[in-house]
C-alpha cells in the first residue's frame, strides 16, 4: 500500500531528508548545544554557546603567493592576503597576486587577455601598426588582431628584441658560443613579403635593437676592441661602431633620442650627437652606477635607475649632492626641479593607489631616489618609482615598464602611473600601440610562456 502524507513511514522519510539537507558542524563544537547536529552551524537554531574551531585549513595555494590560509569562525577555509597584497582576479591558484591597496582593474583597464601560448622562450616582441610580432624561440609569429600565424624559423637564435619601421621588421641573432669566429647577424624582413634577409653577418649581438631613418642600431658584445659597443648597420650593409656600451640583464642599454644616441657604459650615460660637426661621444654628468635601461619617449631620453644617487656633477661637484647634508633640508626647494610648484601640480594627477608603482615629484634627484625609478635626463627629475627593468615606449608620451610580475603604464608628462597587470609569471618583453598594451611571460613550472594584451582605457 502506498504511503500517505499522514502515515508514520512518510514522517520518517521527511525527517531523513531534513537531516541530510541541513548543514552539519563537522568542523566545530558548541559548548552548550545538544548532540543533535541537525540544527545547523549558526549560533541560532538551538546553539547559543561559543564555537571552537576543530579544523585545519589545507595548503590550497602555491607557496610564495603572499597568501595566509586561515579558518573562520564557522570552519570555512579562507585565503587571507599578506599586508600590502590583494586577490584581484579571484583566482585561488595564484593567491594574492596584486601589490598595493587597490585592485588595478578599478582604473578602467580590461583584464589581461591571452593571445598565444608559447612552446619555447619568448625572444622578442614588437607592435608594428596593426600587427604584433613575437619570437617563440626561433619561430616568428604575427598576430593580426584575431589570430596568430607562423611566418618562418629564424636562422640562428634571436638575441632578444624586435624593432620595426613603416616597412620592415628588424632583429639580431646570437653568435655560437664555441670560441670560433663570430657568426651572429642583423636581419630585416619586409612586412609586405615576409621574406627575411641579412643586413650584416659575422657579428656578436647582445640584447636590444632599434631603428631610425636608414640605420638599424644593435649592441655588439665583441668584435670592436675589448668592450661592447653600440653599433649601427646601414641599408648598404656597412657596420659602424658608435660608442662603448655595457650590457645589462635588462632591455635595453641604449636609446635613440631626437638629438642623438644615448648608452650606458661603465657607470655613466654617454651621448653621441646626430650632428657629426658637434663632436664625438661625451659622458653626461650623471652617476649611473646601477642603471639598467635607457629609453626615449617623444625623442627625450629616460633612464631606469635602481636606488643610486643621480646628480649633476658639473653643477655641484665640490659638495656631492648624495652626501651634502644641506640637500636634506631642501633650502633651495623653490628652485629645485622636483619640488617646484609646477611639479607638485603634476603630482596631484598621480593615481597613488595603482599597485606598487607610484610617482613622487617631491623626490630630489640630488639624493638617492626610490628603487626602480624612471628618471628624465633633461632636466633631471624622477617621473615614477618602484617600477622595473624591462622598458619600451611609444611615439607619444607613454612608457610601458614591467617588473618580473607586473606591467605599468607611465605618462611621462603628467607622471601618472597605472597598473595594467599584476601576478604575471616572469615578464620578458613589452610593447604598446594606440589600443593595447602587450607583454610576453616566460611561464613557470608547468605553466608555459605566453603572449598577453590588455586594452588601454
Amino acid at each position: 500500500m502506498a504511503a500517505t502524507r499522514g502515515s508514520p513511514f512518510w514522517r520518517e522519510w521527511a525527517l531523513l531528508v531534513m537531516l541530510v539537507a541541513l548543514p552539519r558542524c563537522s568542523c566545530l563544537s558548541c559548548s552548550s548545544r545538544s548532540s543533535d547536529e541537525s540544527v545547523g552551524c549558526s549560533s541560532g537554531g538551538g546553539c547559543s554557546g561559543d564555537f571552537t574551531n576543530h579544523s585545519t585549513c589545507p595548503d590550497v595555494v602555491p607557496a610564495g603567493t603572499h597568501t595566509i590560509n586561515t579558518v573562520d569562525g564557522y570552519g570555512t577555509c579562507k585565503l587571507v592576503c599578506q599586508t600590502g597584497w590583494l586577490d584581484c582576479d579571484s583566482n585561488p591558484n595564484n593567491g594574492c597576486e596584486t601589490a598595493g591597496n587597490k585592485c588595478p582593474y578599478d582604473s578602467g583597464f580590461a583584464l589581461p587577455e591571452l593571445i598565444q601560448t608559447l612552446v619555447g622562450t619568448p625572444r622578442g616582441l614588437a607592435a608594428c601598426g596593426s600587427d604584433l610580432y613575437v619570437f617563440d624561440d626561433d619561430e616568428l609569429y604575427v598576430w593580426d588582431g584575431t589570430s596568430s600565424t607562423p611566418l618562418f624559423a629564424s636562422s640562428g637564435v634571436p638575441a632578444g628584441g624586435l624593432a620595426c619601421d613603416a616597412a620592415n621588421l628588424y632583429w639580431s641573432t646570437l653568435s655560437d658560443p664555441d670560441g670560433g669566429p663570430a657568426n651572429g647577424a642583423v636581419w630585416t624582413m619586409s612586412r609586405l613579403t615576409n621574406m627575411p634577409s641579412a643586413l650584416a653577418t659575422g657579428l656578436d649581438p647582445g640584447r636590444g635593437i632599434d631603428s631610425r631613418d636608414a640605420r638599424v642600431y644593435w649592441l655588439a658584445r665583441s668584435g670592436f676592441g675589448d668592450a661592447g659597443m653600440l653599433a649601427y648597420v646601414t641599408n648598404d650593409g656597412g657596420v659602424v661602431p658608435e660608442m662603448t656600451a655595457s650590457e645589462t640583464d635588462a632591455y635595453k642599454v641604449f636609446a635613440l633620442g631626437a638629438d642623438g644616441d644615448y648608452v650606458l657604459a661603465n657607470g655613466s650615460i654617454w651621448f653621441a650627437p646626430l650632428d657629426s660637426d658637434a663632436g664625438g661621444p661625451v659622458a653626461l654628468p650623471h652617476d649611473a652606477g646601477t642603471a639598467s635601461s635607457l629609453l626615449a619617449v617623444n625623442g627625450s631620453p629616460f633612464v631606469i635607475a635602481h636606488g643610486f644617487g643621480f646628480y649633476d656633477a658639473g653643477s655641484d661637484a665640490a659638495t656631492d649632492a648624495d652626501t651634502d647634508a644641506a640637500d636634506d633640508a631642501n633650502a633651495d626647494a623653490d628652485t629645485d626641479a622636483d619640488t617646484d610648484a609646477a611639479d607638485d601640480a603634476d603630482a596631484g594627477a598621480d593615481d597613488a593607489g595603482d599597485g606598487a608603482a607610484s610617482s613622487d615629484a617631491s623626490v630630489d634627484v640630488n639624493q638617492a631616489p626610490p628603487l626602480d625609478s624612471l628618471i628624465a635626463l633633461d632636466p633631471p627629475h624622477v617621473v615614477a618609482s618602484n617600477l622595473g627593468k624591462v622598458v619600451t615606449s611609444t611615439a607619444g608620451t607613454y612608457a610601458l615598464v614591467a617588473t618580473d610580475d607586473a606591467v605599468f603604464l607611465v605618462d611621462v608628462t603628467t607622471k601618472k602611473v597605472t597598473t595594467i597587470a599584476s601576478g604575471q609569471l616572469h615578464v620578458a618583453d613589452v610593447a604598446i600601440d594606440a589600443t593595447y598594451a602587450y607583454w610576453t611571460t616566460l611561464g613557470k613550472g608547468t605553466s608555459p610562456g605566453a603572449v598577453w594584451r590588455a586594452k588601454l582605457p
